[in-house]
């Protein structure tokens, strides 16, 4: 009776662990051949128990079969579970040779099923039946001796290997395997088989029992299959339902007492429903909250809340940009949630470190980008890689490393030691990483691009620094150079007009004859001489101008002008030298036009410069028009030509000092670029606006329009009014 008793709190053991490990993931291999395993140790263990159990010869000789079935299917699946669980998929244990061993399982199993390792039996004279193995047993043997020593080979190698909490485990793994490979088939095969003991095989059941207490240990305080959750949630409702019927129990016996003994027996019942129901109302939440926390302090010392922590970490990462804040920010939450050992946070930049955080102690070796291309998971522990990767994280004492890649590039990587709780890291703690990847990979490369456009700035600053000073320096020399031109401009102008007005004036002189009659040929070789001055006094007077305007002393003289006899004037001068280009010049005087109030000298300069550079800029055969019009409000004179015409593109500056249009450097290499220049600030300054309108090859327009109250005459000034008969025609 003893013995079954211990076979059925094995076999209870062995159920209960197996279906916690296939419930908490059905789907999951792994755990399907754990619970397989669970299954084939039972069913050995019940198989040899019914074969010291039963005493017809036949039923032992039927018990001993299934016995080494169950064997077979249990080092099948320790081997596969093994395998599995550590991740073997090459060498010894790649595609192709599993299949051949898995194959090879499927036959040793059907030899056991159909009673063929076993010829027979004999009674000897004591009357113990003694099995006469067949040829097949070395089958068996083979197939035994090589699943026991390939489970261990895988589990020893994986243990030196291993560091820590993942050693432990292996550690009681290895101890349960020893019990069940090692021990169990020296007592219950050996033994009985070739010493014809069979004094051992009554503690099968509690080899088994002890494997059963080894797994749970190993899932309970090594975290092996990660079960916590449903271990506590299961001690949480079982002590939550237990603790509901004592409560349900204490109540009503109470409540049925004291309603008996006040005599009220008739509703006994009603007020005990009623009551109960409100007490299990007001104490069900409490009860399950106290389950809770305290199966959480047993199992989940170091629990958390995911979806806390990621709120936590994303809240933090929104807001911050420097890159500094961001790595301790970010190892300080996830130091708070997984508590390993050291986390060491590394971000790169050109292949280098160039922050390197750490909380706790860790190898002070230099982290490099390198360093990590073996390494193809976002997050990888040193259970599932090897070669290089897993030298990686020797090197460096750690346990996971978490990689931070964006799109482009690797930007940083996070390295996490042994958990200070002894444990593995969980699913969960996989999960949190990998889920928080891209996005501290993203805060991160934003941060450096941050940092470089702040470094870019700083140096920017300090270069802009160092132009600004060098442009003050020339600044400061392009005035002073600036000012020695303008003066010598000034001087030369003063020293030239004087003898230019005694050249213009003897020749004026020698054409009206004052020296004598002279020859058709003569006066008109010095019309050309008198022209010539005279543009060289208007050049002088622009150069005048501009000095005088740097200086400040560019005054508008205003005086009455009649504006129709200073175009026809400056007209008249320059039909000579159009017609020596072949052009028409026309002029149309208007027979009434209004005297205005302006700077005859500058205006009369103005409307030379525009009828100058239309008969220079006009070719051959060209025309040229003059325009003069009062309308309304504003008086208007143009100048159009269908010469050259402007680009453009060199419209804009046409009117800046000393510019000129290329194809006008091209058609008049002698002008300076100043006429233009003083007809605008000549117009400007009298309250006016420059005419301007050209295509290139078409010809231009150029002049100026004054608004009439700009340039109302004297007498208007004076408030004095023109009679109507006096005002010209207006055009519109």
């Amino acid at each position: 009776m003893l013995g079954f008793i211990i076979l059925l709190l094995a076999s209870l053991a062995n159920l209960i662990v197996g279906l916690f490990v296939l419930l908490n993931n059905p789907g999951k291999t792994l755990n399907r051949l754990f619970f397989i395993l669970c299954l084939s140790l039972i069913g050995w263990t019940t198989a040899n128990q019914l074969s010291l159990f039963f005493s017809d010869d036949w039923q032992v000789f039927i018990a001993v079969n299934w016995l080494l079935f169950f064997v077979v299917i249990q080092n099948t699946t320790f081997l596969e579970f093994t395998r599995s669980l550590l991740n073997k998929r090459s060498g010894l244990f790649s595609k192709s040779a599993n299949s051949i061993y898995l194959l090879f399982s499927a036959i040793t199993a059907f030899l056991a099923a159909d009673h063929l390792f076993f010829d027979g039996y004999r009674i000897d004279d004591s009357g113990t039946i003694n099995l006469i193995p067949s040829s097949f047993i070395t089958v068996f043997m083979a197939h035994a001796v090589y699943s026991i020593i390939a489970s261990l080979w895988v589990i020893a190698r994986s243990y030196k290997s291993s560091r820590s909490a993942r050693r432990r485990q292996l550690r009681t793994l290895l101890i349960s395997a020893g019990i069940i490979f090692i021990v169990v088939p020296i007592t219950n095969f050996v033994g009985p088989l070739f010493l014809n003991s069979q004094e051992f095989i009554k503690l099968s059941p509690i080899y088994v029992f002890v494997f059963a207490l080894l797994i749970a240990y190993s899932i309970f305080r090594q975290n092996l299959f990660n079960v916590r959750f449903i271990v506590a949630r299961s001690v949480a409702y079982t002590g939550l339902l237990a603790s509901v019927a004592v409560l349900y129990a204490i109540v009503s016996t109470v409540l049925t007492s004291f309603l008996d003994y006040l005599g009220q027996g008739d509703t006994v019942e009603l007020t005990t429903n009623i009551l109960l129901i409100f007490i299990l109302a007001l104490s069900f939440q409490p009860l399950k909250d106290f389950f809770n926390r305290t199966t959480n302090r047993i199992f989940f010392r170091d629990s958390y809340d995911t979806q806390k922590v990621l709120d936590s970490l994303s809240s933090m990462l929104a807001v911050e940009i420097d890159l500094k804040v961001i790595v301790e920010g970010s190892s300080e939450i996830i130091d708070s949630a997984l508590r390993p050992s050291f986390i060491r946070f590394a971000v790169f930049k050109d292949g280098d470190t160039f922050m390197d955080y750490r909380v706790g102690k860790s190898i002070r070796q230099s982290i490099h980008r390198p360093m990590l291309a073996d390494i193809t998971d976002v997050v990888a522990t040193g259970d599932n890689v090897k070669g290089k990767a897993r030298q990686f994280l020797k090197d460096f004492d750690a346990q996971i490393v978490l990689k931070l890649r964006t799109n482009e590039e690797t930007v940083g990587a996070i390295l996490l030691g042994q958990k200070q709780s002894g444990t593995v890291y969980s699913k969960q703690d996989i999960d949190l990483l990998t889920i928080s990847e891209k996005e501290l990979a993203i805060a991160v490369q934003n941060a450096r691009y941050f940092e470089q456009i702040q470094e870019f700035n700083v140096k920017l600053q300090e270069e802009i620094k160092e132009a600004t000073s060098e442009l003050r320096a020339s600044n400061t020399k392009l005035k002073e150079l600036d000012e020695a031109k303008d003066e010598f401009i000034s001087m030369a102008s003063h020293q030239l007009r004087t003898p230019l007005t005694s050249v213009k004036g003897y020749i004026s002189m020698v054409m009206e004859g004052d020296s004598g009659k002279i020859k058709p040929e003569q006066k008109k070789l010095l019309e050309e001489a008198f022209m010539s001055s005279q543009r060289m006094v208007y050049l002088i007077a622009d150069l005048l101008n501009v000095s005088r305007l740097k200086t400040g002393k560019f005054v508008i003289e205003p005086a009455e002008v009649n504006l129709a006899d200073l175009v026809e004037q400056e007209a008249s001068q320059l039909k000579a030298t159009a017609r020596s280009r072949k052009l028409k010049l026309k002029f149309d005087k208007p027979a009434r036009f209004p005297k205005v109030w302006l700077d005859e000298t500058k205006i009369r300069q103005v409307v030379m410069n525009f009828l100058d550079n239309a008969i220079y800029y006009t070719p051959a055969g060209g025309e040229i028009n003059l325009i003069l019009m009062a309308k309304k409000d504003t008086i208007e004179f143009k100048v159009q030509d269908n010469g050259i015409g402007v680009p453009k593109e060199e419209q804009a500056k046409l009117f800046a000092k000393f510019y000129r249009a290329g194809n006008a450097k091209q058609a008049r290499p002698d002008g300076t670029g100043l006429g233009l220049y003083m007809a605008q600030r000549v117009v400007s300054a009298q309250g006016g606006s420059i005419i301007f309108d050209s295509k290139v090859g078409k010809g231009s327009t150029f002049g100026f329009s004054f608004p009439f109250r700009s340039v109302k005459t004297k007498q208007a000034l004076l408030g004095h009014t023109q009679e109507e008969s006096d005002r010209p025609e207006l055009s519109e």
